[in-house]
């Protein structure tokens, strides 16, 4: 070999080791110590972070994750982290735990357990599990809703309308009136906290005091709204002794810093296994907005146990951090995640661009399973339930930004909302969502804000029960414009399509079926258009503000009690029920519809839907 061809060789040799992906591994078998090869992995993932900052920026580097739980983990990362990747290994299920096992558990008296909180920790914690279970929280009363005695009759004049026509005092936001003996027998300010509900969300706070003399509670911190807004007096109070009524429940006891627990007939203390969250966020992922954190990937791996503080959520319950939570990154992506038992939301990306959270499964969430700021982001082939079990306003789902694609995602079980989008050019494709909307109002399924989305091939069912309830299948709110629905199933929602100050959006070839009454409504809207749609139900159909609609194409309308009415409205308020007729709706011919859980939309041949050219379609994922 010459000596020019030797040198070339060589120097090919030393670029490919340059760029070699550097690999470290962690293991519960590990010592922080060891130099984090296979053989001798470290023990921490914060140990293996630290030495991959060693190695040059432009190296792609690797942390491999083997199967444990790792404990009390909270790890921040960087612009130093691009072009980093921490993943499980091959067949392993690693499980980051932003918790501490809780144990030394003792009777106290014959049906509670107490055991003490670790020195340091915080006793101010919202989550604790039992045996792989979460736990069910200290709730009075059992059942139900209390009812406050507080008022305010002021007007809301819209999100875009300034909000509240008079601002609420300070007095307003921190006080409530309450019957005396509704609070129960053990309400103490340290420990107890109340829920006030408002209309589309609620405000958790603490007790700063309570006299029970006039019957008023002092907060610590102001509510979102004042209790009595929107004519909702509704209220509940959480972890004290008065809310412990059945097995499997629990509360802290912050004077004592004791967690008191009632044992389920099948638990003994000497085989309890309990963990309590310690941390807010498992992995913070931050960088300045001049410098973001690049090509970063998490893949793989399951988190699980994260706490919130006390204070309002506000709408969404967007003010709490994520199990994963990053701002202002790029090119990242969050693949095959399991997002577990935590009580804030799931995955939080704020200033975000072109990342991607995909194969996820997030579960058993206080808040929300996703929320997702940015641009350019694809949220797809996420599987999302058991959402809001401590924030009932909390979403599913939730996207806001620019060109965003939210595709084929699996939503069920929330109390409010499935799925939200904002922004502009927002794509909504194949997502399968039911259940949701099962207990607060004034939401959808699918709940649109912004400009310019396709919503298509999305399938909603099981969604509220009766059209005066205010839970919608799909729903464009203030100032959507330019919108189209397009192939959408609804089944078993009386109010699959409502729309609030919305303009000039294109409804075609969607279908909804109610096996009861069904409405469509439009208030305060224009320049809508209606093309090739079914509408279908057993009981009556009504149009809510048909006036909003100026082209009807080939619509079929049918109902098997033959009502199909138009209802106009004066600002909110219906008037003036008739017969719909308009050019373009069909009402008398049953299409013979047959629509199934899978999402399979079909109909004969001779239907007469197929003479006007409506589509049949599959929504199966």
């Amino acid at each position: 070999m010459s000596s020019n061809l030797l040198l070339l060789s060589l120097l090919v040799l030393a670029g490919q080791s340059a760029w070699a992906t550097s690999q470290w591994y962690v293991s519960l078998r590990g010592n922080d110590t060891n130099p984090g090869t296979k053989h001798r992995p470290f023990l921490t993932p914060a140990r293996a972070l630290d030495i991959s900052r060693l190695e040059p920026k432009a190296a792609s580097r690797r942390v491999v994750l083997e199967d444990g739980t790792y404990f009390d983990v909270a790890l921040q990362l960087g612009p130093q982290d691009a072009g980093l990747t921490i993943a499980a290994r091959t067949g392993s299920n690693p499980i980051l735990c932003g918790g501490h096992e809780l144990s030394g558990f003792q009777p106290e008296g014959p049906r509670f357990w107490t055991a003490a909180l670790p020195d340091g920790a915080s006793a101010d914690i919202r989550l604790l599990v039992v045996n792989g279970r979460v736990a069910e929280r200290a709730r009075y009363p059992e059942t139900g809703r209390l009812t406050h005695l507080s008022e305010f009759k002021v007007p809301w004049m819209g999100t875009f309308g300034g909000g509240w026509k008079r601002k609420p005092t300070a007095e307003e936001l921190t006080t409530m009136r309450v019957k005396a003996e509704d609070v129960g027998q053990y309400f103490e300010a340290t420990n107890a906290e109340v829920t006030i509900y408002h209309e589309w969300d609620e405000s958790t706070l603490g007790v700063q005091s309570y006299d029970p003399t006039t019957g008023v509670i002092m907060f610590t911190k102001p509510s979102g709204h004042p209790p009595g807004a929107f004519g909702n007096h509704d209220y509940v109070i959480w972890n004290t002794r008065d809310g412990l009524t059945r097995p499997g429940q629990w509360y802290v006891d912050r004077t004592r810093r004791r967690v008191v627990y009632w044992p389920l007939p099948t638990e003994s203390p000497n085989r309890l296994q309990a963990k309590f969250p310690t941390a807010e966020t498992i992995i913070r992922i931050s960088g300045p907005a001049d410098t973001p954190v690049r090509n970063l990937t998490i893949e793989g791996l399951t988190l699980e146990l994260a706490n919130t503080p006390l204070k309002t959520g506000g709408f969404g319950a967007y003010a709490f951090d994520g199990a994963i939570s990053a701002d202002h990154i790029v090119d990242c992506h969050f693949r095959q995640l399991t997002v577990r038992q935590v009580a804030g939301q799931g995955i939080k990306l704020s200033h975000s661009m072109r990342c991607e959270i995909g194969r996820c499964r997030l579960s058993e969430c206080g808040a929300g399973g996703v929320v997702a700021g940015g641009s350019n982001l694809v949220l797809s082939q996420n599987e999302i339930e058991y959402v809001g079990r401590i924030y009932r306003s909390a979403i599913a789902l939730s996207c806001q930004g620019d060109d965003d694609a939210v595709l084929n995602n699996e939503i069920k079980y929330a109390p409010y909302v499935g799925l939200t989008c904002d922004g502009y050019r927002a794509r909504i494709e194949g997502n399968r969502i039911a259940d949701v909307m099962q207990e607060l109002h004034d939401g959808a399924a699918i709940y649109l804000g912004g400009t310019n989305h396709l919503i298509r091939s999305n399938f909603c069912f099981r969604i509220g029960q009766t059209a005066a309830e205010r839970r919608h299948a799909y729903y464009m709110d203030e100032h959507v414009r330019d919108c189209r629905l397009e192939m959408n199933l609804a089944l078993d929602c009386a109010s699959p399509l409502h729309n609030h100050m919305a303009t000039n959006n294109t409804i075609v070839n969607n279908v909804f079926v109610n096996h009861g009454d069904l409405r469509l409504s439009f208030f305060r809207c224009a320049h809508h258009r209606l093309e090739r749609n079914v509408i279908w139900a057993s009981g009556k159909i009504e149009v809510f503000g048909p006036q909003a609609i100026d082209l009807w194409t080939n619509n079929i309308c049918y109902s098997r009690t033959g009502q199909c009415l138009a209802v106009s409205l004066n600002d909110y308020t219906p008037i003036d029920p008739a017969p719909l007729k308009a050019n373009g709706i069909f009402t008398q011919a049953d299409p013979g519809i047959q629509v199934k859980e899978d999402g399979a939309v079909t109909w004969p041949k001779n239907s007469f839907a197929r003479q006007l050219s409506i589509r049949p379609f599959q929504l199966r994922q």
